[in-house]
């Protein structure tokens, strides 16, 4: 349990910059920047609290066997990479979340398939992006509207969450 605990720890500080910058100025190449941040924060937190002596008291409860805090380096580094590559969907507004996002405004009543062409240039993959919405139980037809199911909002409420925690303006 320490070791997954750890793990987290490391991720979550690595997040927790990670936000902070793009909080305060958002990079203009983020994959790079990403990449570096993650990779840096998790590595020199993990560095410094693996070697100084001045932290074992405050950290007894770490692993503190180095396979336990190697186990931990890789966990968080995993964690990170995993939330590296869903990045880009969620700060190019991907067709899914953006249609996602756009039902929702609509609430109740919905949006029909026109509406929501205007929104984008590429009708394809609007229309491609619905019918796999539809099939993955995202939304639904009634009548001549889209309508988010249950699991359509609980994914629009994380994505809205999500940009508003990065300070990231709603749809783009």
């Amino acid at each position: 349990m320490p070791t997954t605990f750890y793990g987290a720890l490391l991720f979550l500080i690595g997040f927790l910059v990670h936000v902070v910058l793009w909080r305060v100025r958002k990079p203009v190449n983020t994959t790079v920047t990403i990449v570096l941040v993650f990779v840096g924060s998790i590595s020199f937190v993990w560095l410094a609290l693996s070697s100084l002596i001045i932290f074992q008291e405050l950290i007894s409860f770490l692993p503190q066997e180095p396979s336990g805090k190697m186990l931990s380096l890789l966990l968080a580094l995993a964690l990170a990479v995993s939330y590296i590559m869903t990045y880009p969907a969620l700060e190019n507004d991907s067709p899914t979340l953006k249609l996602v996002y756009l039902i929702a405004q609509k609430k109740r009543a919905g949006e029909t398939e026109e509406e929501l062409f205007k929104s984008f240039s590429n009708k394809s993959t609007v229309e491609h992006s619905i019918t796999e919405m539809i099939s993955e139980g995202l939304v639904r037809m009634e009548g001549q509207s889209l309508l988010l199911t249950d699991r359509g909002h609980r994914l629009a409420r994380i994505y809205r969450k999500w940009r508003a925690i990065l300070g990231a303006q709603m749809g783009g």
